[in-house]
């Protein structure tokens, strides 16, 4: 299911909350729905980076037209959708003291949490 047919299935329900499991308070792996946190070629082309920006692009219109108090109810919604993908995607910050080698996502030793 693409990210614009899960919006449509999911209009209607209402605002759950989002509970991070223990598991995914230290990632050493980041998986395809992952969204890392950082700056510079490392982050900016991780295949999750890159399907996020691909699909909040379905949404941009629609956030370009609405008024300033409706901007963040479209930002939640993008959110939802992207923790509700399977596998689920996360938001990810490096702890600052993982950092191995020049500015890998990949390098050895890498230590990732839920934001």
């Amino acid at each position: 299911m693409s990210f614009s047919e899960r919006e449509k299935d999911t209009k209607g329900a209402g605002k759950d909350s989002i509970v991070i499991p223990d598991d995914w308070k230290h990632i050493t792996k980041p998986g395809p729905h992952d969204v890392l946190c950082g700056r510079g070629g490392g982050t900016n082309n991780h295949q999750g980076n890159v399907k996020f920006r691909k699909n909040i692009n379905e949404f941009k219109l629609r956030y370009l037209a609405v008024s300033k108090v409706e901007k963040p109810k479209i930002a939640r919604e993008v959110v939802r959708l992207w923790r509700n993908l399977d596998p689920p995607g996360r938001f990810l910050a490096r702890k600052d003291d993982s950092r191995r080698g020049p500015g890998s996502v990949k390098a050895e030793g890498n230590v990732w949490y839920d934001i």
